[in-house]
Formats: C-alpha cells, structure tokens, sequence
C-alpha cells in the first residue's frame, strides 16, 4: 500500500546513541520494515545498557509533524 502526500519521521532516542529516519512518499512494507529495525535497536541498546529507550513515529499530512505512535524500554509511566 502506497501513502502519497504523507511524511513520517522514526527517532530512536537513549543516553547511548539517537537516530533519526524521515520518510516521504513511500510504501507501508518499507516504513514497518524502517519501524521494526528500530524498535529492535531499541530494545538491544536497553538490553545492554539498562538505561531508558524511547522509539517515537511522528507523521505529517500537512508539514506539522505530531506524534503517531511509540515503544519505550526502561521508560517510567508517570
């Protein structure tokens, strides 16, 4: 399935390292792919170091990024 005029943006963030992925204009298939990859960076550098993980998916229709979903590791529910 094809999403035009859709952007999204995947962002690992940790005390060990953060990357930060952006999409445009592509597939589900290559987007769950990108997801599935960093949410299990996510969990691996949770794993290792114990410290809080947080994986977060924005997206945009209209240039205004909001938040779309999220998997946190380690992380504290206030």
């Amino acid at each position: 399935m094809h999403i035009p005029d859709k952007s999204y943006k995947l962002v690992l963030s940790s005390s060990m390292e953060s990357r930060e992925l952006e999409f445009m204009d592509v597939s589900m298939d290559q987007i769950g792919k990108s997801i599935l990859a960093m949410v299990q960076r996510g969990k691996q550098i949770y794993q290792k170091t114990r410290r809080p993980v947080k994986v977060i998916l924005y997206s945009s229709a209209n240039g205004e990024y909001k938040r779309f979903s999220s998997w946190n590791f380690g992380v504290k529910q206030k």
